[in-house]
């Protein structure tokens, strides 16, 4: 398959091992060389924290937050994708990690526009999530004039283990 700039699928990069918080990185150029568009996110994990006024510590990266991450970067490349300023294809999106990455990849698909996460992405200032007067949400944006469902996941995901052996006599 030949893809172009505009069908390109994506993959995400869920840099979330042992549940911890991931800086963003630098894609691999492997997914680009076979034609894919590689997005490595920042996160926050569970180790995150800062120290209050009291010198309390308060940790800032407790459940979802690691997913609200992820899928307000999502949803800031669709709708740079959707504008025209990134390649790539906003239907066809691929999340992968290893070990509590890959966790969190099948997490952020498996709940892929689910409105249980509209309020932490509307927190944390995700574009295309509104929520109504009357409590219901809005998830689309404005695009040349026209209003474009944006989704905030993925079509499917890829896990790993990066357990590998320590000695060649393990192999056997």
């Amino acid at each position: 398959i030949t893809y172009t700039a505009a069908t390109a699928p994506v993959i995400l990069n869920t840099g979330a091992a042992g549940y911890g918080n991931s800086s963003n990185t630098v894609a691999a150029a492997t997914y680009a060389a076979e034609g894919y568009v590689n997005v490595a996110c920042g996160n926050r994990g569970k180790q995150d924290s800062y120290t209050d006024e009291n010198g309390e510590t308060v940790y800032t990266g407790d459940a979802p937050s690691c997913l609200a991450d992820q899928k307000a970067a999502t949803r800031f490349v669709k709708y740079n994708i959707l504008l025209g300023n990134l390649p790539g294809s906003v239907e066809y999106w691929v999340s992968t990690g290893g070990s509590g990455g890959g966790a969190h990849a099948t997490m952020f698909a498996a709940t892929s526009n689910n409105p249980d996460f509209y309020d932490y992405q509307i927190a944390v200032g995700a574009v295309g999530v509104y929520k109504n007067a009357d409590g219901s949400y809005d998830t689309t944006v404005i695009v040349n004039g026209e209003a474009v469902e944006l989704s905030d996941g993925a079509w499917g995901c890829v896990a790993y283990s990066a357990i590998t052996p320590l000695y060649e006599a393990d192999m056997a």
